[in-house]
């Protein structure tokens, strides 16, 4: 059948296969036009980039300049007239004026020797308290230092600020004041790049002199730069492992293509000098945007070449009608005989089900015969011990000897019924498998053979009913003896080893008993733990049965290996803990 169908797969394949190889080809066409046209693509793009951010950078170095000429004619007159409240507020204001129409100015701030603020102009002077709370800041910081100073921060606003300002010094040398100017940093690049990376296409990062992230057009949800300073400790985690970081910090300008966070970029970058700061300002966009259309002409083209192929492949299809529905045909006669396959396994569950209750009802059977013996059995004990220690003639005496060793065999064949037919419960406690396997070894071989005793050390105590061990063993031992070949036969040798538990049973013990005897036919091997079986002319046929049943109590293990003329060796093995 496995043939058949493989044949009838073949050649279900057989039209298709061509067909594939033809698809193949016309799809190279394309996809190796498509590499150079993707090459020359970003090529384009590599340069629209250097163009932008060169542009970029002179226009907010311009910007930077007039801020700092701005600041710098204001500290002069402060310097000169003194802090007069009223000129300054309309110097102030005229200052204003001029450097709002070159740039993104926030605010305007003359600040006295003392620290109090004479005059201001600009949103500062009504923004939000947080973010008034935050200039005050810069106020104080600036009151603090001497000379020239610059810093970057950031409101509560989320807006991105530079803080510029001048130290005016009165005729004498003393400080007159300081004034300030502050600009919307992100407005003002953001601006300059033409409305943000959602209208220009493009995505721009301001980095410091150290390698820092001040600015990126993508951290915040709002817009392309708010909250940038903010969030630029999480934009450095991205950064980090940007192959252009140290070139950015280094402001020399360049650029290429790049894998930024697992995506491909092209990457510009120029450097910028701005209110005294030295940065680097770059400009990117991802490389699957520039040859996004690109790559769908190619899908347009594949697409086509698809449709063409589909519809040889309908056509072959077509011809095949026939060679379909005789295969259907076959697959739904063989569903029909997986069927019939499901049927007779259920008539043969259904039989050893039939046959489990059979051997349920004779074991029931079979334990109220046992129980109703042993008691006779015990009574004829007793009277035969009687007999024998009463009698003086010799004969009688042989006779009552014989009498009772069969009581003895009568009995424990019923004992190994009842104990079958019982319910088995274990009393656990902690059993040490060495001493009761050479305890049972030792009573049990006697001098009947040669037993070799092979017990590893160190053996971890394992938690088990000591009684039905040592039941084990000696059902094993006592089998492993009749197996042995008679007197003069051969070899009569037990060996007896002991091992560490691995696998399942790690922590536990493994025990093994192997003998010289005359082995177990292969076909009896996977019956010889039927109750009542038996291939030896005396024994009731539960040794192993009872072993068996014992040993899965214990959740534990027993495996047989025999090789008829060899031997036969049994391996236990049991748990640490079997509730474990």
């Amino acid at each position: 059948m496995s043939i058949r169908r493989s044949l009838r797969d073949r050649s279900l394949w057989a039209g298709v296969v061509p067909f594939l190889i033809l698809l193949g080809a016309l799809a190279y066409v394309p996809f190796a036009s498509q590499q150079a046209t993707v090459e020359a693509a970003l090529g384009r793009e590599l340069s629209r980039h250097r163009l932008l951010v060169d542009q970029v950078a002179r226009r907010l170095q311009a910007h930077g300049l007039h801020m700092d000429a701005c600041v710098g004619r204001l500290a002069d007159l402060l310097a000169s007239v003194g802090p007069e409240a009223d000129r300054m507020q309309e110097e102030l204001r005229v200052t204003w004026d001029v450097m709002a129409a070159q740039a993104d100015g926030d605010g305007l701030a003359v600040i006295d020797a003392s620290g109090s603020i004479l005059a201001e102009t600009g949103a500062l002077a009504d923004a939000d308290p947080r973010v008034r709370a935050g200039f005050l800041d810069v106020i104080r910081s600036a009151t603090r230092d001497r000379g020239a100073r610059f810093v970057v921060w950031e409101g509560a606003d989320r807006g991105v600020r530079l803080t510029h300002w001048h130290e005016a010094s009165a005729v004498a040398g003393d400080p007159a004041g300081i004034v300030l100017a502050t600009v919307r940093l992100d407005v003002l690049v953001r601006g300059l790049f033409g409305g943000g990376p959602f209208e220009s296409g493009v995505s721009f990062t301001v980095t410091g002199a150290d390698g820092s992230v001040l600015l990126h057009s993508g951290l915040a949800p709002s817009g392309p730069v708010e909250g940038a300073r903010m969030a630029a400790a999480a934009c450095d985690s991205c950064h980090a492992s940007f192959p252009v970081r140290d070139r950015l910090a280094s402001r020399i300008a360049g650029g290429g293509r790049w894998v930024v966070s697992g995506v491909e970029r092209v990457v510009a970058y120029a450097p910028v000098g701005f209110g005294g700061q030295r940065w680097t300002i770059s400009a990117s966009t991802p490389a699957r945007e520039v040859v996004r259309p690109v790559a769908q002409q190619t899908i347009v083209s594949m697409s086509f070449t698809l449709a063409v192929v589909v519809m040889l492949l309908l056509f072959g299809l077509l011809l095949r009608q026939s060679h379909i529905r005789r295969i259907r045909l076959e697959d739904a006669l063989a569903a029909q005989a997986r069927v019939l396959a499901v049927a007779r396994e259920k008539e043969r569950l259904d039989a050893e089900l039939a046959s489990a209750r059979r051997m349920a009802a004779i074991g029931e059977m079979v334990a109220r015969v046992a129980h109703e013996v042993k008691n006779p059995l015990q009574y004829i004990g007793t009277a035969a011990d009687l007999l024998a220690g009463t009698s003086k003639d010799p004969a009688a005496v042989e006779l009552v000897g014989d009498m009772r060793t069969g009581i003895r065999r009568l009995d424990a064949i019923v004992t190994e019924l009842l104990d079958f037919s019982r319910p088995m419960r274990l009393d656990l406690a902690p059993v040490d498998v060495n001493g009761v396997l050479a305890e049972v070894a030792r009573r049990v071989v006697a001098a009947d053979a040669t037993l070799r005793l092979d017990l590893a050390e160190g053996l971890p105590e394992v938690r088990a009913d000591g009684y039905k061990v040592r039941q084990v063993f000696e059902n094993l031992l006592r089998n492993a003896l009749d197996a042995l070949p008679a007197a003069g036969k051969g070899p009569r040798e037990i060996e007896v080893s002991t091992r560490p538990g691995q696998g399942a049973f790690a922590g536990g013990v493994a025990a093994g008993l192997r003998d010289t005897g005359r082995g177990i036919a292969p076909a009896d091997l996977e019956r010889i733990w039927e109750p009542f079986f038996t291939s030896k002319t005396h024994g009731s046929g539960l040794g192993l049965a009872v072993v068996r049943r014992i040993v899965d109590t214990h959740r534990g293990e027993v495996r047989v290996e025999s090789e008829p003329g060899r031997g036969t060796l049994f391996t236990v093995s049991l748990r640490a803990d079997p509730r474990g």
